[in-house]
């Protein structure tokens, strides 16, 4: 893989006033922020991982069972997190820490690191399928129970709250300091990061022959991803934070997934069969005709997750476990740090999980 690939820029005309998947109603020339950086090869790499989280600057990356930072300028040198006998299958990040989600609990490290002495917030979590922070708590859904929870970020002195109980397999949470926003299979929901007795708002239904897999919210919209069955006609919403009606952004989409907004844009992964199907694609968060950023990946899995700092999209190539960006400005490629168990799935059993080809359960 060649970190030096070619930049060229792309123009977007014909720049949906009305949503992504409308027809354009006004011709027009881009604005400066509407240019689109395209990368017609490989994005560079910037480290070995299958998680990320971006924060002022920094990259904190995670193998396995390994955590790292680095500055998302260059990650030639990183620096050691966390590291220790556990399977790393979940990550989030707020001001002072990084949290994550292992087999059996949900565990925190000052991002100054700590060494294997990362911090319990909660024991006996083995089916922890989303995570999040919000410098106050943090949120996580656990699949086992389908019940959504939380602890403050210093960890539980006792049992964890309940914020919402019978909410299925929860694809993705986000907290924004005042709620909690998640999307189980055929819905949005809104928690008051205070709670809400166990009866949280629904935002927004899903129809049924769509089943959700992405969520995140800035400060005004939650915006989630939703695929069919066939993985050709997947769809990405979005519905106010404080409620209203729900506005499909782009449709046609070839299974997206993952998903990242910056106020400005939305961007999202598509994963398919075909190569030229998946990728990143964004859009604007009034509508817009959807752009892709970069088309390709090595497996029907990638690129996926997604993280965006305003300057550069992130996403992880689930089939080799890379950290690549855009745009596509030539960085250094780091060797992957050692692992204490092995490969994923060696991980994943030796800590008592199912491996799934793809997540540990």
């Amino acid at each position: 893989m060649s970190p030096s690939a070619v930049l060229s820029s792309v123009t977007l005309l014909g720049v949906c006033v009305a949503a992504c998947n409308g027809a354009p109603t006004e011709e027009r020339a881009p604005s400066t922020a509407e240019a689109v950086t395209y990368c017609p090869a490989y994005p560079s790499v910037l480290s070995s991982g299958r998680l990320v989280a971006i924060d002022h600057g920094s990259a904190y990356i995670a193998t396995t069972d390994t955590i790292i930072t680095c500055p998302t300028s260059d990650c030639s040198s990183p620096t050691l997190v966390a590291s220790g006998p556990w399977f790393v299958d979940h990550m989030a990040v707020d001001a002072a820490n990084v949290y994550f989600a292992t087999i059996g609990a949900v565990m925190a490290c000052p991002k100054s690191g700590c060494g294997s002495d990362a911090a319990v917030i909660a024991a006996g979590r083995k089916n922890v399928t989303a995570l999040a922070a919000d410098g106050a708590n943090v949120y996580w859904a656990d699949a086992g129970t389908g019940e959504v929870l939380a602890c403050p970020a210093s960890g539980c002195t006792g049992a964890p709250a309940v914020l919402a109980s019978n909410q299925g397999w929860v694809v993705g949470i986000a907290a924004d300091g005042a709620n909690v926003y998640w999307a189980s299979s055929q819905a949005i929901m809104k928690c008051a990061a205070t709670g809400c007795g166990q009866r949280p708002t629904q935002l927004a239904t899903t129809p049924q022959a769509l089943v959700n897999t992405g969520l995140t919210v800035d400060a005004v919209n939650v915006y989630w991803t939703s695929s069919d069955g066939a993985g050709v006609n997947g769809a990405v919403m979005k519905v106010p934070i404080g409620g209203g009606p729900a506005t499909p952004l782009a449709g046609g989409q070839p299974l997206p997934n993952a998903i990242a907004s910056d106020g400005d844009y939305v961007y999202w992964s598509n994963l398919n069969e075909s190569p030229s199907l998946r990728g990143i694609v964004r859009c604007a968060v009034a509508g817009g005709a959807p752009a892709p950023l970069f088309t390709g990946g090595r497996s029907v899995l990638s690129p996926a997750p997604v993280a965006v700092d305003g300057t550069s999209v992130y996403f992880v190539d689930d089939a080799v476990e890379q950290l690549a960006k855009t745009p596509c400005t030539p960085l250094p490629q780091v060797p992957p740090p050692p692992r204490h168990c092995g490969t994923p799935s060696q991980c994943c059993v030796q800590g008592g999980g199912t491996w799934d080809g793809r997540h540990c359960n």
